[in-house]
């Protein structure tokens, strides 16, 4: 029992001192939540839990819908269960958001969606490849790039070598 609990003691110390997660917390990323889910959907996938994983894939898909990609995955590996609870999570979650937000928010949406991959954002506690290399262009505009000081209404500007290495690193991790 003292070994379990100094081990969870360390894994609580060491979370809730790692900076790129602290940081992107308290800039309220939702990447955080989805990581966590991730993490607790590969425990109970290993725990041979595989409804509950697909539920917490669907609500992962209403926010990020490239995560429908394991749904995918599971349907291929003949997980039915599993691809069963996530589309069915997604879809009442999805119900449920229409009904309160309407059809228009999110058909906005995709316009916002589709503006923000197109730039993305250089603020250092974006961790992906997009936002390395925004930042690593940003090194001679600190402030056209949102590098410096984080502002919630300021995206760097568009550049085509940043979009075409997002695209490309994102299909890759995909395959």
């Amino acid at each position: 029992v003292l070994a379990r609990s100094l081990r969870l003691a360390c894994i609580l110390f060491l979370t809730f001192t790692f900076r790129p997660l602290v940081s992107a917390f308290a800039v309220g990323q939702v990447q955080v939540w989805l990581s966590s889910m991730f993490a607790i959907a590969l425990m109970l996938w290993l725990a041979g839990h595989p409804r509950i994983v697909g539920a917490l894939v669907g609500v992962m898909c209403c926010v990020k819908p490239q995560y429908a990609f394991i749904l995918l995955w599971a349907l291929a590996a003949g997980q039915w269960s599993m691809a069963a609870a996530g589309a069915l999570t997604s879809a009442v979650l999805l119900a449920i958001s229409i009904a309160i937000f309407g059809v228009q928010n999110h058909l906005d949406y995709l316009e916002v969606a589709s503006a923000l991959s197109r730039t993305g954002e250089a603020f250092h506690s974006n961790q992906s490849v997009n936002g390395l290399l925004n930042r690593i262009l940003s090194v001679q505009r600190p402030d056209e790039f949102n590098n410096l000081l984080w502002r919630g209404d300021h995206f760097p500007p568009f550049t085509p070598f940043v979009y075409g290495s997002t695209l490309a690193t994102s299909a890759l991790r995909t395959v």
